[in-house]
């Protein structure tokens, strides 16, 4: 375990859980920051002569109040390092399309980079670009190459992620300085990301997700991929008890559609 100066920790406590989030192992680093012995189970996947060693399970860590999490995908040297500082959270996956979106920081909007964690499990991501009516969709796909107009993400963007399998995407990064975020919104239609770790009631009264655009939303929409019977939620100003999107959740992707340009601050 190292922090993000790779700087070894020491003292912090590492543990391993599986899929259905039972703990299998904690132990406590040593002075040089490594947790021993701790055995992860694994599975070997061969295609085309080639093994890919891979771990189902997700290693967490704290240390003075910081947090690290990492879903790794297993080399044969079973090494993990867990980046100690900031915040992060699991955003369950499933195959097909999911509306996401990334509220930490990155050490790098590289589109490749900012998914590394699910490198070789999604196939295309798209993002609709409010602010260029002309041509708003920008699109990603691992087979074009230097054709894809869609390079790099930040946590502002919304993103329509297209996953080969169910998976587990374990996002971290530094708490955002100043804590509030402000995002412009086009008159009409934008696609955004919600840029808090704090769940909030869809709504524009004292404390709710869209407080600060209140008298501007009109309609706000979700895409939820694991309810397949009535995937699309909806918050609609003035509808009350018509809404089926109640909550606005870290990882949210959200369809925003304002009657007016408008700034829309969201606390972390």
């Amino acid at each position: 375990v190292v922090d993000t100066g790779f700087t070894p920790v020491s003292g912090a406590t590492v543990w391993i859980n599986d899929t259905f989030g039972t703990n299998i192992d904690t132990r406590l680093t040593d002075v040089q920051g490594w947790s021993m012995f701790v055995i992860v189970t694994e599975y070997i996947e061969s295609v085309s002569g080639y093994d890919s060693y891979y771990s189902p399970h997700n290693v967490d860590a704290w240390e003075s109040g910081r947090y690290g999490i990492t879903q790794p995908i297993m080399s044969q040297s079973k090494v993990v390092i867990v980046m100690l500082e900031g915040a992060g959270f699991d955003l369950l996956l499933k195959s097909g399309w999911n509306m996401i979106s990334i509220p930490m920081n990155q050490s790098s909007t590289l589109l490749t980079d900012v998914l590394a964690p699910i490198s070789g499990l999604y196939n295309a991501v798209q993002w609709y670009d409010a602010g260029n009516p002309s041509r708003p969709w920008k699109h990603y796909h691992i087979n074009k190459g230097g054709l894809n107009g869609l390079s790099d993400i930040d946590r502002a963007m919304g993103i329509w992620l297209y996953m080969k399998t169910d998976a587990v995407f374990p996002i971290f990064g530094p708490v955002p300085i100043p804590s509030q975020t402000d995002i412009q919104l086009t008159k009409g239609w934008n696609y955004g990301g919600y840029l808090s770790f704090t769940k909030r009631t869809a709504g524009n009264d004292t404390g709710e997700a869209f407080e600060s655009i209140a008298g501007f939303v009109d309609v706000v929409q979700h895409f939820d991929a694991f309810d397949s019977g009535n995937p699309w939620k909806e918050w609609d100003y003035g509808s009350f008890t018509a809404d089926d999107l109640t909550t606005i959740k870290p990882g949210h992707g959200l369809w925003i559609h304002v009657n007016a340009d408008c700034i829309w601050s969201v606390d972390w």
